[in-house]
């Protein structure tokens, strides 16, 4: 005869980790960037724990090149409001390909700046935050590359009502005055095939943002 198993309290909380999570002492989960539209028609950068068709493929931004860095581009994906309080505690990775569109006349140099932020009451708090290295395109023409940037995070406490951001941000310059470039980044957490990153296999289009939280709670 096999005994009912009693519980302390009505409704036990189950939750599953594996043996790494346990050792590292974190739980990770797993967001993906991407934008849709609003009930107005207005673009929403978001991030998602599922897998979703992201309206825009790539982000593309032009003109604006300086003959010293200087952001171009910057994107805000949100998830929505915190439900349960959680601490972020550990190393966070951000996966992403970007692109350099070069000048036939100037060289154009940028590369990436990421960071995971928490929302509360519309100030910000930088929890992390990535760099990739510098990438160079001497030639009107794409210059793909695919990075992985370890964020080492403060250890900061959710709470509910507070929003999860990741910053996505482009900079660049040009080596000639006048002379601009371009900058991109697949966005799309399914994956697809784009018309700046055309082989998702090699260059995905897809970000993937992990994120540790203490399990000792």
């Amino acid at each position: 005869m096999v005994m009912p198993t009693r519980y302390k309290t009505a409704s036990p909380l189950l939750v599953n980790y594996d043996f790494q999570e346990v050792i590292e002492g974190t739980g990770n989960l797993v967001f993906y960037p991407g934008n849709g539209l609003d009930a107005s028609a207005t673009e929403k950068d978001i991030l998602s724990s599922s897998i979703f068709n992201s309206d825009e493929i790539e982000h593309q931004q032009a003109t604006g090149d300086t003959t010293s860095f200087t952001k171009l581009s910057e994107l805000n994906y949100d998830l929505s409001d915190i439900k349960i309080s959680q601490t972020t505690k550990g190393f966070a990775t951000v996966s992403l390909s970007w692109a350099i569109y070069g000048h036939a006349s100037a060289t154009i140099t940028g590369y990436m700046v990421v960071k995971l932020i928490r929302v509360r009451d519309s100030a910000e708090t930088v929890m992390g935050t990535g760099k990739t290295g510098e990438l160079a395109k001497a030639a009107a023409a794409w210059e793909l590359k695919t990075s992985t940037l370890i964020l080492d995070l403060t250890e900061t406490r959710l709470q509910v009502g507070d929003t999860l951001r990741l910053s996505v941000e482009n900079w660049r310059k040009t080596s000639g005055g006048g002379l601009t470039g371009k900058g991109a980044w697949g966005h799309d957490p399914a994956n697809r095939n784009g018309t700046i990153f055309t082989d998702s296999t090699v260059n995905p289009t897809q970000i993937k943002l992990t994120v540790p939280f203490n399990t000792e709670q």
